[in-house]
């Protein structure tokens, strides 16, 4: 009777241990994120990032270099930096369409 009872009890904690590992597996499986949504940024948006001084203190030569690397090396330039750029790049271009006005 004894023999029963042991083998009846370590079935028990044999049946209670596998159920409790089979719901950890399960919802660790469920807890995980959708390989789908998962995304790997391959730009390099934003990861070299330019100083306030040096984009304020920009010449039109350095702002049309800057704008060349961009090109060639496929960098995507921040909002914050694009503007800068291009707006030192349209002060020049005006200050050079006066200069042509008055030449003329």
């Amino acid at each position: 009777m004894e023999l029963i009872i042991a083998t009846a009890a370590i079935a028990l904690i044999g049946l209670i241990y596998a159920a409790t590992r089979y719901f950890q597996i399960r919802d660790a499986k469920r807890r995980r994120p959708n390989p789908a949504l998962d995304t790997v940024n391959t730009t390099n948006y934003n990861i070299k990032r330019l100083d306030d001084e040096e984009l304020q203190n920009l010449s039109p030569q350095e702002a049309e270099n800057m704008v060349n690397y961009w090109r060639e090396s496929g960098f995507i330039p921040s909002h914050r930096e694009f503007y800068a750029v291009q707006r030192v790049l349209r002060r020049d271009a005006k200050v050079k369409l006066k200069e042509l006005q008055e030449t003329w």
